[in-house]
């Protein structure tokens, strides 16, 4: 995973900014348009995190562009896949366990189901299952998924769901860049990560 700094702002600002956050590469005094270009170069799969009206083309040109909400402009907004609500920079990172969890209470969700159906089904052909034990067992397993997706009312996913930050956790105030990063080709992009990419 790569992680780039775009900012409009001169070379000496971007480079503070850079070395406060940990990141290595970074490129200043872009232009709007600068920026779209530099996103579509850095790869066949990249997530963007911005929250001016300048960074509105690159969030277009990103795979998954994430607003700042509160502190984005409308025009950023209106381009991105994701606004989060809050002016810190770090929630992406809450994202991503987020988008993380979701995909595993998904796939156990669907697995469980396809199971019992399956074993309902089987045993039902064979004579080894009444009827109304199925109907009992499709119920119940419809029950059981429900249970699990309420997990995710929680909001807080568990151990290896959560994200483990790409940039220090030095405190990061809002409006200092845009970030963005590149990302492997065939990683999941719903799960963005600390100032702005998928993990």
């Amino acid at each position: 995973t790569r992680t780039v700094l775009l900012t409009g702002d001169n070379r000496a600002v971007g480079q503070a900014i850079g070395d406060r956050l940990g990141v290595s590469e970074v490129r200043a005094e872009l232009m709007p348009q600068d920026k779209s270009t530099a996103i579509t170069g850095l790869g066949p799969s990249v997530a963007m995190v911005g929250d001016g009206i300048n960074d509105a083309p690159a969030l277009a040109a990103a795979d998954l562009a994430i607003a700042m909400g509160s502190a984005g402009s409308d025009a950023a907004i209106e381009v991105a896949d994701v606004a989060l609500m809050g002016d810190d920079p770090r929630k992406v990172a809450q994202l991503i366990g987020t988008a993380r969890w979701t995909k595993a209470v998904v796939r156990q969700n669907i697995a469980f189901s396809l199971i019992t159906k399956l074993a309902a089904v089987v045993l039902l052909a064979f004579g080894a299952l009444p009827l109304w034990a199925a109907v009992v067992s499709d119920v119940g397993a419809s029950l059981i998924v429900v249970a699990n997706g309420l997990r995710l009312l929680r909001g807080r996913p568990l151990g290896r769901m959560r994200s483990k930050p790409l940039l220090p956790t030095a405190t990061v105030r809002p409006h200092e860049a845009a970030v963005i990063a590149a990302v492997p080709a065939g990683d999941d992009c719903c799960t963005p990560s600390p100032v702005g990419c998928c993990s």
